[in-house]
């Protein structure tokens, strides 16, 4: 059941408009997969988006390694930077990822923290309930990688029952950055956003929740739930600051105000000095950033979208 009308900003929980979730596993299917369960890893990962195709970004700390252990992150490209290996994987070279664009082409569908655990993969979306037919009937076709195993489709849960092994490894930050100026974007109206994940190029597509008017290419999904084309130009500063760095972002959420923006996002603990130095670097940009909070994701009792201050 969607919030009434007169909710306030800010106050506002994702799961209050995307209430239900997807889960699905896959083993053995990826050399990532393989090199988890041959040493006992747990790795952490997001979905990156472009114009052209869809993939998934694994990251982990260099002291997790071994001569043989760089030796196969050689073999597969992987970057380091700062003792932070980097590793990607496009539906480019691995068609299947394909089905992953696929599931978050349904509107209101949004990429959650995906991982995995002793060499099995695990997917994870949010949705809104009205599209459950839409996602089932797609997740039985022959779309679906055969491997791809459907572990769960029900109400949504707090994740951080299930990521236990990532707080305490990772120790995830929970930033809020506050944008002046940022109106430009072609919507009108107060609204919450929420990101469908990280595009690196293309169209972003968000699902917005309040009563904002002229967003394009627009899907409605609720009473006050709508998808469509993201525009803002702030999202463009916050990706050029890291000069082509593919920061792991997990959830985007945004509060849009009058004249500014807030955006909530959540990193992992080894990025959090470097995203301070970079957005605390002064450009000259029309839409600086103002870090305006950041504390660590264990301390946090509830998700909510970020106030305006």
């Amino acid at each position: 059941m969607m919030p009434s009308e007169d909710h306030i900003l800010g106050e506002v929980k994702p799961e209050d408009a995307l209430d239900r979730e997807l889960i699905l596993s896959n083993y053995n299917a990826f050399p990532i997969e393989i090199f988890s369960k041959r040493y006992s890893l747990n790795i952490p990962s997001i979905m990156i988006k472009n114009e052209k195709s869809v993939g998934m970004l694994y990251y982990f700390f260099k002291d997790t390694t071994e001569r043989d252990l760089e030796i196969f992150l050689k073999t597969y490209g992987a970057k380091h930077e700062e003792g932070i290996y980097t590793l990607y994987a496009s539906s480019e070279k691995y068609p299947e990822y394909n089905f992953l664009k696929d599931i978050l082409e349904i509107p209101s569908v949004v990429p959650d923290i995906s991982y995995i655990l002793d060499g099995v993969h695990y997917f994870r979306f949010r949705f809104h309930h009205s599209v459950t037919d839409k996602l089932s009937q797609l997740l039985i076709s022959e779309k679906r990688p055969r491997p791809l195993v459907i572990e769960k489709m029900d109400s949504y849960r707090d994740i951080r029952t299930d990521i236990g092994w990532f707080i305490s490894s990772y120790s995830p930050y929970v930033f809020e950055i506050l944008f002046n100026n940022s109106k430009k974007t072609g919507i009108t109206g107060d609204y919450n956003a929420e990101v469908k994940g990280v595009f690196t190029s293309g169209v972003r597509r968000a699902v917005f929740y309040g009563s904002p008017q002229g967003i394009l290419n627009s899907v409605k999904i609720d009473k006050e739930l709508v998808e469509g084309d993201l525009n803002i130009p702030f999202l463009d500063v916050l990706y050029k600051k890291f000069n082509g760095v593919r920061l792991p972002i997990y959830s985007n959420l945004l509060t849009v105000s009058g004249d500014k923006i807030s955006s909530r996002i959540i990193v992992p603990g080894m990025y959090r000095r470097n995203l301070i130095a970079r957005l605390t670097e002064k450009n000259m940009e029309e839409y600086e950033p103002e870090i305006i909070r950041a504390e660590m994701y264990e301390k946090i009792t509830e998700c909510t979208f970020p106030k305006i201050i």
